[in-house]
Parts: C-alpha cells; structure tokens; sequence
C-alpha cells in the first residue's frame, strides 16, 4: 500500500498537471490564404473595425485548431485592436471576444500575454515599455455567450517570510497592498489553505486565521536624526584600490579625476524604512563601532555614492569600491561591444558567514553596458572574489540567494522601458557551473523551502520543486473579478 506521504504528493502533481488550463505555445504556422480569408471575413462582419494590418497580428493557439488572434487597425480613425477565437481548419471566426481602441491617441505596442482555453490575457505597453493596460478575458467557445473583462493588474511579490509551516507574502496590485497567508504540504506551498488579504495602514490585518503570534507587521520607520547613529560614522573615507591591476594603471586611468577619499553621508533625506536601512549594515562590533555599510544600487540614500563597501572602525573609514569592469572583459564574456560607456554597479547582496556575495547590475542601452557576474567580499581579508560566465553575462540581477553549497540568481535586464527577466541562475559551487531556468517575470526576492525555492516576482509567486519543475502560484484574477492562488507548470523549466 502507498504511504499516505505517497500518496498526497501523487494526488498533488496529479491535480495541477490535470486540474487546470493548458497554456499553449504561440504558434503562427498559418497559411498566408487563411490568414487573408479571416481578416476579410472580420472586416465585412465588423465594419466599426477596419485598416487592419495583418503582418501585425498576432495568433495564440489555445487547443487543436482553435486560436485566439489579436489583430492591429482602426476604429474610426482612431488605431485600434480586434481579441476574436479562430477555427483554423474551417477558416472562421468561431467568437468575437473584444474590440477596443488603443490606449491612447498615439498608437502602442499590444500582445497576448497569457492564453488558455477559456482566458486570454491582453496587455498594452507604451512606446518606453511601460503597461499602459492590462485585461484579462474569461470566454467559452458559444458565439452567442457573453465574455467577461476584468483590470487585471499584476501582483508585485516583494517579500516574503517563513514562520514554521507558513509562507507569507507581500506586496502590491496597482495601488492595493496585499497579504498572501500559504501553508506548507510535503515541502511545498498549498493553495486551497491559502488566503489573500489587504494591508491597512502599517500593520497587516487578516479577515480570518490570522492568530495574534502569526501577525506580521509592516517595517517601522526612523526619521533622519535617528539613521547616523545606526553608522557610527559620516565624513571622509579613504579609497582602498581593489581593482585587478597595478595601482600605476589605476592611478593613469584616474590622473584627471583621481580620488583618494569619498563621502559618507551625514544624514538622509526624507524618511526610510528601518529594515530597509539596517539591512545594509553589518554590525560586527558595537564598542568599539566596527561596522561595515553596502553601498548597492538601492538607493536608499542619496544618488551618486559610489558602489562598494565601506568599512567604520574606531572612527575611522575605508572605501572598497567593486573591481572596475573592462572594454575588454566585455568583448571576452559578451562577444561585442567594441565600445560602450561602462555602467558597473553592485545589485542584490547577502551576508553569508565572513562574506558579503553580491551579483552585478547594470543599465544596457543607449549606448551603456555591463557585465553580468557574482562575487564575494571577504570580511576578514578585505578582498573580491568575481565569478564571471557567458551564460550570464548579458543580465544585471535583481535577486540572489547564497545556500552554502549554491548561490541563487535572479536575472533581468535594464534598458529602455520596463526591466525585464532574464530568469533564474543557479551557481553550483563544487563544480563552478551555472545552471538556467525559464521564469518570464522579473525576480524580487528568493527564499528556500526544504528542498524547493519560492520566489516573489514582479507577477505573483513561482516555485522551483526539487525535481527542478517550475510552478506559478498567482495571484490571478478569478472569473469574479477577484484574485485568486492557482496551481499551474509553467511552459518551460
């Protein structure tokens, strides 16, 4: 007989890999007649949309020959967007799901983001790659049925805790805090004991199940005066070279805007979280002050304080700025760029024991670029360690997770318009290989449960099980209009 342990994880992969809507691929393999005959046929039936560019639509299949296609035109003279269900085999229009202008009068940049058998998600971008738009669809394939069309504003996964056999997660949905309570089956998360919650004020207020040693409470907040004594220290700081290169290349290179010292602000401007600003120091003696401060690319303070480490003890402090990256390590790891202006920043970072492992970030457009990597600053010998691969070299990160045997790392890209994910990396430290999985949403944060990782994303919560199969949790919208926690693998792992 099956243990009940067995058992409950067969009927749990059972449920989600059966239990709901398969996500197709797109798949455009369509004949240029059957394309014509359907762009004919939408245009004689539905006159109020015309001009429509066939090189621009896009096609989804969603089950065997049935699509879902979004075409590009006009309604009026005003550019505009036809959602309508095909039947490729018989070359018609099996439903109308929407017709509906472009944002606004200057046209943008539309796609089928999600789609299944009986949703489609539709979402608008501005020329810069912001989400101007964001509709979810909820269909049968009955002409004469109705369609229902709700806002479906992505759920931002910004942090989450552990506490026993609990997950709680938090973030937002447009202007809308929320709370998302998860308990933990067989080492992973289980949705039908789930519960989503709104945020009121700085504490977290739950409906139902919340007991008082289960509250979590929004971060507390410091005013200025309150920041420096955190520190230990504001003024001058002497630079140490930490670059790979002799310190006469260094001191070439930096003839016309050499610094011996850099500043370390003596106050804050405005009001910050406490969390926020504590998570940056690492204590490591409090009489006499040794402390050391991450300068990283959250700008928690002000703009322009170099990237690096600093160091306070006994009233004095040192600078380890992040080792310079090069035009030619650049062409070596990127193959490209001959030229570009160099933006090298320090992204995420953790403490791991006597280290600080942190990844690279950078800005890679307009004639900017960087280098992808993670590395370490030991804290006892004051040095870099940088891991440079191709396999990550063109992405920045936003999320990092260092296990002991393995570091975690969320990829993304900064350019022109909205970041974008470049997935999930995973360094394996004994044989100092890289390993890359498929998650479409920008990574926030990364926690370990048992033998799986939970990550909170820009879209709501993935999964990474031990057998290495990605799961998307949600929070999605719901044929209600509500959000909602599902089960679902996603197309690639």
């Amino acid at each position: 007989m099956m243990p009940a342990k067995f058992l409950g994880i067969f009927i749990f992969y059972f449920l989600f890999l059966f239990g709901n809507s398969v996500i197709y691929s797109n798949d455009i393999n369509i004949s240029t007649n059957t394309k014509y005959n359907i762009t004919k046929f939408i245009i004689q039936k539905y006159p109020e949309f015309n001009n429509i560019i066939s090189e621009d639509t896009q096609y989804r299949r969603i089950s065997e020959n049935i699509y879902i296609a979004l075409f590009h035109g006009k309604i009026g003279e005003h550019p505009g967007y036809g959602v309508f269900i095909l039947n490729i085999s018989s070359n018609t229009v099996v439903k109308k799901i929407d017709i509906f202008p472009s944002f606004d009068q200057y046209d943008n940049y539309t796609q089928i983001e999600k789609a299944g058998i009986d949703f489609a998600i539709i979402t608008q971008y501005s020329d810069y790659g912001a989400v101007l738009s964001r509709v979810k669809y909820f269909f049968d394939l009955v002409p004469e049925n109705p369609v229902k069309k709700y806002l479906a504003e992505r759920v931002n996964i910004t942090n989450i805790e552990i506490k026993g056999d609990k997950i709680f997660a938090w973030g937002s949905a447009g202007q809308n805090k929320i709370m998302i309570k998860l308990t933990i089956r067989n080492g992973l998360p289980e949705t039908e004991t789930s519960m989503i919650t709104p945020m009121i004020e700085n504490e977290v207020e739950s409906k139902i199940n919340i007991s008082e040693n289960e509250k979590i409470y929004s971060p507390s907040f410091i005013k200025e005066d309150e920041e420096n004594l955190m520190l230990g220290y504001s003024g001058k700081c002497d630079v140490i070279n930490t670059s790979s290169e002799s310190d006469s290349i260094v001191k070439e290179k930096r003839k016309q805007s050499e610094y011996k010292t850099v500043w370390l602000p003596n106050s804050y401007h405005g009001i910050f979280k406490r969390d926020e600003l504590s998570k940056h120091i690492i204590n490591i003696s409090s009489s006499p002050i040794h402390n050391f401060f991450i300068s990283n690319n959250q700008q928690l303070y002000p703009s322009g304080l170099p990237y690096g480490i600093y160091e306070i003890e006994d009233k004095k402090c040192r600078f380890y700025p992040i080792p310079e990256v090069t035009i030619d390590m650049i062409k070596k790891f990127r193959n490209g760029n001959d030229y570009c202006l160099i933006d090298n920043q320090m992204g995420a970072f953790q403490r791991f024991n006597d280290e600080i492992w942190f990844c690279s970030d950078f800005y890679d457009a307009e004639g900017v670029c960087g280098l992808g990597g993670i590395g370490y600053f030991n804290l006892k010998t004051k040095k870099y360690q940088i891991i440079r691969s191709t396999q990550i070299a063109e992405y920045g990160c936003s999320a990092l997770l260092m296990e002991g045997k393995e570091v975690f790392i969320g990829l993304s890209h900064r350019g022109e318009g909205e970041i974008s994910s470049g997935g999930l990396a995973i360094f394996d430290i004994k044989s100092n290989k890289f390993y890359r999985w498929d998650i479409p949403s920008v990574i926030n944060i990364i926690k370990k449960i048992g033998d799986s990782l939970i990550m909170g994303t820009k879209d709501g919560i993935y999964i990474l099980t031990s057998e290495r199969k990605i799961l998307y949790i949600g929070p999605e919208i719901n044929e209600n209009g509500e959000y909602e926690l599902i089960m679902r693998q996603t197309e690639k792992d």
